[in-house]
């Protein structure tokens, strides 16, 4: 399902390529998109948070359709992102590739810390917290992010806030 967010990313790009406003304001559909996705990226920790055991028709449809949505947000960003950054000074796209990378590193050491193998005295799994934590977890690390992008009030956010006004 993951690999399927590929999917709505080559839409985008055909899209994006016929359309007129695109070409005239390509950083703005491109902050509005981001911003679209932050939201995406909130539900589907939320939703994978709070459904990830419900099985509607037999199998876990809403994992299923949240992995999906992941990989929509992971993909669609990576061709959204990079090119939004290129208009700001060449340290802003540096500093959003680590933070990237970051993030990657920060949920893959949550799920080291929640030690998936780890098995109680019966030899049944004991993991130190379940799915909905984890998805809880990385949930509240993307808002953290986003609310560090809105509420900035940095010599970024104000240019940031001028191109916005501009579009």
């Amino acid at each position: 399902a993951t690999n399927l967010g590929n999917l709505p990313m080559l839409v985008y790009i055909f899209l994006v390529g016929r359309s007129a406003f695109a070409r005239r304001q390509p950083q703005s559909l491109n902050a509005a998109t981001i911003y679209a996705l932050f939201v995406l990226a909130l539900i589907t920790a939320g939703g994978f948070a709070s459904l990830w055991q419900e099985t509607p028709f037999g199998f876990s449809l809403y994992v299923v359709l949240f992995a999906l949505c992941g990989g929509i947000v992971g993909d669609v960003m990576m061709v959204t992102a990079f090119p939004y950054m290129t208009q700001f000074h060449p340290d802003y796209t540096s500093s959003f590739s680590t933070g990237m990378s970051g993030h990657g590193l920060l949920t893959n050491g949550l799920a080291i810390i929640q030690d998936v193998g780890a098995k109680d005295a019966e030899g049944a799994p004991a993991p130190r917290f379940g799915v909905g934590g984890f998805m809880l977890l990385v949930g509240l690390v993307q808002l953290a992010s986003l609310s560090r992008r809105l509420f900035d009030s940095g010599e970024a956010h104000a240019e940031y806030t001028q191109l916005l006004l501009r579009a």
